[in-house]
């Protein structure tokens, strides 16, 4: 993800690292569904895109219980690990037994 940043000129990066961290922490996680500044802060992050878009989208997570937030990533998780056992099995490995 930070080659994206640096494109071809690799003697600046550092100039980019609040913006590559920035866009670490509010994207979307393949196993879990949540950012990871979601699951720290219990609420989506209301970001400037976001405003243009839907200013009340970050407003309904706020007071919300974070043990849900947990509890819906660790479904997830479970989901994807699934996922991933059928393809793994599929090749003719057996990833329960293991």
């Amino acid at each position: 993800m930070i080659e994206c940043f640096v494109e071809e000129n690799h003697e600046n990066w550092d100039r980019f690292l609040h913006e590559f961290a920035f866009a670490l922490r509010t994207s979307v996680n393949e196993t879990t569904n949540k950012t990871p500044a979601e699951l720290f802060l219990g609420r989506k992050i209301i970001t400037p895109f976001s405003k243009l878009i839907n200013v009340t989208e970050g407003a309904e997570y706020v007071g919300r219980n974070i043990e849900k937030l947990f509890d819906e990533a660790r479904q997830n998780m479970r989901k994807q690990h699934k996922n991933w056992e059928k393809y793994h099995n599929r090749k003719g490995g057996n990833l329960a037994s293991k």
